[in-house]
């Protein structure tokens, strides 16, 4: 959503010219394609995971905007979206204990506690670049609040990378004919004692 938002904008060069926008972006990032263009460029980092050390050795002349999402609905997107292997991935790559005290390792057997670790990881991981970025370099905001307040977050998002957001709305959202399962009462309470602190750090940063 937030990467669509920001290409529409005329200053931002769309190069989603492959049908797999996040691979199109990756292949630019990485340098194994070039969109011919030397316009600005917004791109997904999403996959990083460990790498995110990356963004420390970069130059700083990058805006990073950090959006999260409630516990309970990404965890059950990973266990019902998700493939077995991204989830493996994250958990393997990112995974950190949860907010009960249990750590990481032992939650291996359980998709459920893999999904939730992986979830603090990916926390983790952008409370450490909070901390370590200049303010004006990086920006968290919570998925539903832009949803539910887009018209104060498009001009705060836009104003953040220096552009104006007037006359841009949220993108469409893409409708799915697959129904995933809601989640147990016992998945959510899982899911609220292993990860419902991480989110409550996150969403401080919001309101500093």
């Amino acid at each position: 959503m937030l990467t669509r938002l920001i290409t529409s904008h005329p200053d931002i060069y769309d190069f989603s010219f492959l049908r797999d926008e996040e691979l199109a972006a990756a292949l630019v990032l990485s340098g194994h394609s070039h969109s011919g263009h030397a316009g600005r460029r917004c791109f997904q980092t999403t996959y990083l995971n460990e790498r995110y050390v990356e963004y420390f050795a970069m130059p700083k002349t990058y805006k990073l905007i950090w959006l999260f999402r409630n516990p309970s609905s990404v965890v059950r997107s990973m266990l019902y979206n998700w493939a077995d292997f991204p989830r493996l991935e994250l958990y393997s790559s990112c995974g950190e204990q949860l907010d009960d005290g249990t750590p990481a390792k032992q939650c291996a057997s359980s998709s459920l506690l893999q999904a939730c670790s992986g979830y603090n990881g990916k926390i983790k991981q952008a409370l450490t670049l909070w901390e370590k970025l200049p303010r004006e370099q990086i920006l968290f905001i919570e998925y539903e609040a832009v949803i539910k307040n887009s018209e104060v977050w498009i001009p705060k998002i836009f104003s953040f990378v220096g552009l104006s957001g007037a006359g841009i709305a949220l993108p469409g959202k893409t409708r799915s004919s697959m129904i995933i399962p809601e989640l147990t009462e016992e998945q959510k309470m899982t899911i609220r004692a292993s990860c419902e602190q991480s989110y409550k750090k996150a969403r401080e940063r919001v309101l500093s």
